[in-house]
């Protein structure tokens, strides 16, 4: 009898005097382990958030703590205005995960940063956000906005801009080099400090400040100007005429930023000295600055009243501007009154995402371009994709050459970083991974690039000296015993995101990116524990996380796992389908629940969704 028993467990029964032939229930297919594990929280924002920003609202969450994440998720679930929701959401899944992580950041910022925006927008004339799709009926929706102009001639026209021009110019709550925080405007941060933080009791957003908070906590009564005074009625835009001809809603804070509200005195002069900021509520408390701090200024102006806009800065010229967007990026100083206006010499141009990513514009100043492409690998020879590649040039000061930053941009999948630059010029760069840079010598730049003609294509490639991931450590070991289902595994909208570290800011931004070939494996519970533990493991099955069909016994529990192990900078992003189904007609009382798993594996991570027989 102990002899059939035994005969009868190797084949999965656990009774012998149960019928082996006698439906059983089915095997349970179930999320079992993810290396950074989303909050129900979370998971409940994300399902809120529209369809195309899910994927990059998961990766951002599943970078913060717990606290935070739930923090974050929270100003989506609960929030007051449904319409705000893809706002929010934009914020949270496109700032960087090392801004909303510190400690001096409050998340209600964001809400409040939507909730603004459409304020605003029932204020101005020349503005009309315009919905697709609706928070909470829809699977997807978004927001954009349509803008009122004045052609040269006098004739009235329309834009509507792009969704990424209105989320990442107009909604974003950050400008360039500052931190989206609370800033007490009155308060003195210090000589040698470029932001003071507040509580939300006691400072102010500058989309609130600049729109009415400044008149109403003005230490001198009269002398504060605020734009709700100002924008409101303003029919258009801007008429396309540069200089003193410009009219329209550029011209106005162009106006504004060199009123006098009381005569003889100007609240914001140009030139700095002692405490510099590069915070618009306290550069407009200090009521000066250089063309850093009218930059900045401008831009928190421009995006106060909807208007999309950013600051611009050339290569090899202590200087910058801003550009707005109506249908092309237009550049415009306002602290000389210059609207669409051109510098003579051709120069290498770039604009920032609130991210940190750096955008470069070249193009749009000067046909003297060339292309210069660089070639990152690894000690071995494999290309490095997710590198970080900083670009710089030289000026001249009162007779000594600088070199100063001039962009930077990622590798793609093939390990290129492709920069267009003024020609005939010198440049030089740094690459930096988390796996080593180059040169080696923290702080250094090298030569990369001298006098090429216009239109020609310069390619520049190395190597660093450290190795990529290798990714798991398995060795295909195949199944014991008698196999009993087929278990399919299917994938859907497979997607993937660098994030690379800028290295003007120290923040990572992120980038679409081609989806790059991750792990699945079918492990035992002993050799899930030796691969959490990064030591070498076995596994029954091995293959690229794709559609598959694989027949495995189920004489125990098995763990399908998906490593993203051998990125370094690459997340991916996807839904993931486990089936299971007997290979024997009539075995199991009822088919077993197929799992849809939504999933965001950072790079280096992995997650595990267990398949566990029925007892028998």
């Amino acid at each position: 009898m102990a002899r059939t028993a035994l005969l009868l467990l190797a084949l999965g029964a656990c009774n012998p005097d149960q019928d082996i032939d006698e439906p059983i229930a089915p095997p349970v297919i179930a999320p079992y382990a993810d290396s950074a594990p989303l909050t129900d929280l979370g998971r409940e924002a994300i399902a809120l958030a529209p369809a195309w920003l899910r994927a990059d609202l998961g990766l951002a969450l599943r970078q913060q703590e717990a606290a935070r994440a739930d923090e974050l998720a929270a100003l989506i679930v609960d929030a007051a205005l449904p319409s705000t929701i893809d706002e929010i959401a934009f914020a949270i899944a496109h700032t960087s995960p090392e801004v909303l992580g510190d400690e001096d950041f409050h998340a209600e910022l964001l809400s409040l940063n939507a909730e603004l925006i459409y304020a605003h927008d029932a204020e101005l004339d020349y503005v009309e956000l315009v919905e697709t799709g609706v928070a909470g009926e829809d699977d997807d929706f978004w927001t954009t906005a349509t803008y009122q102009y004045l052609g040269d001639e006098g004739q009235p026209s329309e834009l509507t801009v792009d969704r990424d021009i209105y989320y990442w110019f107009v909604v974003h709550p950050k400008i360039e080099d500052e931190s989206p925080w609370f800033i007490d405007a009155w308060d003195p941060c210090g000589s040698h400090t470029l932001e003071c933080a507040a509580d939300p009791d006691t400072g102010w957003f500058w989309r609130e400040f600049l729109w009415d908070v400044a008149r109403d906590t003005c230490p001198v009564e009269g002398h504060c100007p605020t734009l709700d005074t100002w924008l409101p009625g303003v029919p258009y835009v801007w008429n396309g005429l540069g200089y003193g001809d410009a009219e329209g809603a550029i011209r106005e804070i162009v106006e504004f930023t060199l009123s006098e509200p009381v005569e003889g005195y100007r609240w914001l002069v140009f030139g700095a000295y002692d405490e510099r900021s590069i915070q618009p509520n306290r550069i407009y408390g200090l009521g000066r600055g250089n063309c850093g701090e009218w930059a900045d200024m401008s831009t928190a102006l421009a995006r106060t009243g909807l208007i999309p806009n950013a600051n611009a800065s050339p290569a090899s010229w202590d200087h910058t501007w801003n550009a707005f967007y109506d249908g092309s990026w237009v550049e415009w100083e306002p602290v000389n009154f210059w609207i669409d206006h051109a510098y003579g010499a051709p120069f290498s141009n770039y604009i920032t995402r609130g991210d940190g990513l750096v955008l470069l514009q070249t193009p749009d100043y000067t046909d003297q371009v060339f292309t210069m492409e660089i070639e990152v690998v690894d000690a071995e020879d494999v290309p490095v994709p997710g590198a970080s590649v900083s670009v710089w040039s030289p000026w001249v000061i009162h007779g000594t050459e600088y070199w100063s930053y001039a962009g930077e941009a990622p590798t793609n999948e093939e390990g290129v970083a492709t920069f267009p630059l003024v020609a005939l010029q010198r440049y030089a760069i740094r690459v930096e991974t988390p796996i080593g840079s180059w040169p080696v010598e923290e702080g250094y730049i090298t030569y990369a690039s001298r006098d090429v003609d216009v239109g020609e294509t310069d390619v520049k490639r190395y190597a660093l000296e450290a190795t990529l991931p290798t990714g798991l450590q398995a060795t295909e070991v195949g199944f014991e015993g008698r196999t009993e289902a087929t278990l399919t595994i299917s994938f859907t909208d497979p997607g993937a995101r660098t994030l690379a570290l800028s290295q003007r800011f120290g923040t990572t931004y992120t980038v679409e990116a081609a989806v790059p070939e991750i792990e699945g494996v079918l492990v035992d519970g002993d050799n899930l524990a030796l691969l959490e533990a990064g030591e070498p493991f076995e596994a029954a099955w091995i293959g690229p996380a794709a559609d598959a069909e694989v027949d495995l016994p189920l004489d125990h529990a098995w763990y399908l796992v998906l490593s993203n192990a051998s990125q370094m900078s690459t997340a991916v992003t996807g839904t993931l389908t486990v089936a299971l189904d007997p290979l024997d007609a009539g075995a199991w009382e009822e088919a077993a629940t197929p799992l849809d798993l939504p999933y965001e594996l950072l790079p280096g991570g992995h997650l595990a969704v267990s398949l566990a027989p029925a007892e028998r």
